[in-house]
């Protein structure tokens, strides 16, 4: 299973309102965040729940990766509830490169674009690059790890889907 299964089988269920577009990349956009006081609102118009759909869920994976978006998502609901899909770490860096070579982001051969991500990230500094993150986005457990100190009620369950 990845993002994408995981988003269709929610918006199957009758309860659960899913964002109108999957990768809402609210909770990584610094020119939101760098306001003193946030409009919420421009991130719920994401949504359009009917009146069964109590809960609203979406799915942006660069939020596992994003240094504040732990932080500004337990800010906005600390009693938020987080899944998250963990992959093979290789596979996952070689599928983000796929997606960015057939975005023509990228056009350096798969070892290439590994050997030269941090000295291609730098450019982004002191935040964080969008394309080159091959390695960064790999590193899954670590990444998970991130969301527990904001929220000391952080409760983990572990599902291996693997067939």
């Amino acid at each position: 299973m990845d993002e994408s299964s995981l988003d269709a089988y929610l918006r199957t269920h009758p309860a659960i309102c899913m964002a109108n577009r999957k990768e809402v990349h609210f909770f990584d956009n610094e020119r939101i965040f760098i306001q003193r006081d946030i409009d919420y609102s421009a991130y719920q118009t994401f949504f359009s729940p009917s009146p069964s759909q109590h809960l609203l869920g979406e799915a942006t994976p660069i939020y596992m990766y994003w240094y504040d978006a732990p932080r500004r998502i337990w800010q906005y609901n600390p009693a938020m509830k987080i899944i998250v899909v963990l992959r093979n770490p290789i596979e996952r860096a070689f599928s983000h490169w796929n997606m960015e070579r057939d975005r023509n982001a990228d056009s350096l051969p798969f070892f290439e674009a590994i050997q030269s991500e941090s000295e291609r990230c730098r450019v982004a500094l002191p935040s964080q690059h969008r394309v080159f993150r091959m390695l960064t986005e790999a590193a899954t457990w670590s990444n998970c790890e991130d969301f527990g100190p904001t929220s000391p009620e952080a409760k983990y369950s572990f599902c291996d889907m693997r067939s």
